[in-house]
């Protein structure tokens, strides 16, 4: 019999995926900073804030073991960590607690939409958790086919972002839909490059996505337009706030996010001139550094919209 403690770690660390947490979590803290810039904004709607940091926490949890058990075969072979966690837990464990943290979920989001008078974040929230949780669960398991896959990963996140500011202010702002739109265009560039990165294991479980239809070519200049474009959106929507800050603060705030952004344009370049290098050796390796970009980039913007809060 495991320890409960590794129990524990398996359900909550290796299962739960800790490794993306702050890449489902800071999303929301940037919808509320920027739905607020105020501090004192933030603490008048603690409560409800607070709330919706527990619905983040709980949908993060439900999402990725619905995706550990609905992967598990696939995972036997290139990432045994996630299915050994499952066969120590329990698949109708993980499954149990998955319904039990969506429903939880799902009341607390009405709570807070009743009281706010903003029923719109119901449908906001049933659209994100249904295409998150179809993206690995069968029989649609939509990250199958290509194109749609990207699209069903990567709404929940911008459901997140949204969820964030709404909660806070149903006014929506011109930079607020900047940098929206530069977080959407940005996270299909990652996504792009992601796919060089799975490009073996995809191939082999039959799943269609940019790199194993149509080459790491595409995938890789697709993701450096992306990644580029996405970038620019959303460091000028945040240079648009800082100009009040005054020129230090501003030039400080700027230079950290061009820094940031640039890191993925720069390797983005570099895996669009290795395509025709030895995949194993060299692409691959290069192509595995787009999981830490959304920490990067987030925790950048993260930081200059605290700056915008003082």
């Amino acid at each position: 019999m495991p320890k409960l403690i590794d129990v524990f770690k398996a359900m909550f660390i290796v299962a739960g995926r800790a490794e993306y947490l702050l890449a489902d979590v800071i999303p929301y803290w940037m919808g509320v900073a920027l739905a607020s810039l105020s501090f004192e904004i933030i603490l008048d709607n603690a409560s409800i804030v607070g709330i919706g940091f527990c619905i983040i926490l709980l949908i993060h949890y439900a999402t990725v073991w619905i995706n550990c058990v609905y992967d598990y075969e696939m995972d036997k072979k290139y990432k045994s960590r996630l299915s050994h966690a499952v066969d120590m837990v329990g698949r109708d464990m993980l499954l149990s607690f998955s319904i039990l943290f969506i429903l939880i979920a799902t009341l607390l989001v009405t709570h807070i939409s009743m009281i706010l008078g903003r029923l719109y974040l119901l449908g906001l929230w049933f659209t994100g958790v249904i295409t998150g949780q179809l993206y690995s669960a069968s029989p649609l398991r939509l990250k199958r086919y290509i194109i749609v896959g990207d699209l069903a990963r990567g709404y929940p996140l911008i459901c997140l972002l949204l969820f964030g500011y709404l909660i806070i202010t149903p006014v929506i702002q011109p930079s607020f839909i900047a940098f929206l739109i530069g977080h959407i265009i940005m996270l299909f560039g990652a996504f792009s490059i992601a796919e060089i990165w799975d490009w073996s294991d995809d191939l082999e479980a039959g799943i269609h996505t940019i790199a194993t239809i149509w080459g790491f070519a595409i995938a890789g200049f697709l993701g450096l337009m992306l990644i580029t474009v996405g970038s620019f959106f959303v460091i000028a929507s945040l240079c648009a706030l800082l100009l009040e800050k005054g020129f230090t603060m501003f030039s400080i705030c700027l230079l950290l996010l061009i820094v940031t952004h640039i890191i993925p344009i720069y390797e983005c370049i570099l895996i669009t001139r290795n395509v025709d290098k030895d995949y194993f050796t060299t692409l691959k390796p290069l192509a595995q550094h787009h999981q830490y970009w959304l920490c990067l980039w987030y925790l950048s913007e993260l930081g200059v919209l605290i700056v915008l809060c003082l």
